[in-house]
């Protein structure tokens, strides 16, 4: 029985250009270089023949694509533009109206909130409230003798209310 020989002629050969190669090479890096050595990165998943990056664009290529890019970002936003403007002329006095009580309904809040807390806080010392309420009353006194109790004085009072009335409905 005989045995089969290996071809041996592929694999000596091989191995006798790297014993070339490793003659000629003194470990100097540039000198792996210049011996023609293919130092390509290659992964595992690729065939050797593929590179490994995918080819650079050109010049021409890359502002293309941008323009491309930026065009599709801005026409959206444009169109979103064109409308907001046009909702903005049919519907401008509901949308300042809208704008005013979202911004004055925190402000009233607020300050009614302030109100009562200093009222709260007057109310707290011990002899404000009845001097204050003194003070109400007095004027409220003072008011209904100077300008209600003669017929003149409310004429006059009830012509500047009818003045003020209709000022407010035209």
């Amino acid at each position: 029985m005989s045995e089969p020989t290996p071809d041996l002629s592929l694999s000596q050969s091989t191995e006798a250009q790297q014993l070339n190669v490793d003659e000629r090479s003194s470990g100097n890096p540039d000198e792996f270089l210049s011996v023609g050595h293919d130092v390509s990165p290659t992964s595992a998943d690729e065939p050797s023949g593929q590179p490994a990056d995918p080819p650079a664009q050109t010049a021409t290529e890359q502002p293309e694509n941008q323009e491309k890019a930026v065009e599709l970002l801005l026409t959206p936003l444009a169109e979103l533009l064109g409308n907001l403007v046009k909702v903005w002329k049919e519907n401008r006095t509901l949308l300042v109206a809208l704008g005013l009580i979202l911004v004055l309904l925190p402000l009233s809040t607020l300050l009614i909130g302030l109100m009562v807390s200093l009222l709260a806080a007057i109310h707290s010392v011990p002899f404000l409230a009845p001097i204050f309420k003194l003070i109400g009353i007095s004027y409220t006194i003072w008011f209904f003798s100077r300008y209600l109790l003669s017929q003149t004085t409310r004429q006059n009072i009830s012509g500047l209310w009818q003045k003020l009335l209709t000022a407010a409905q035209s």
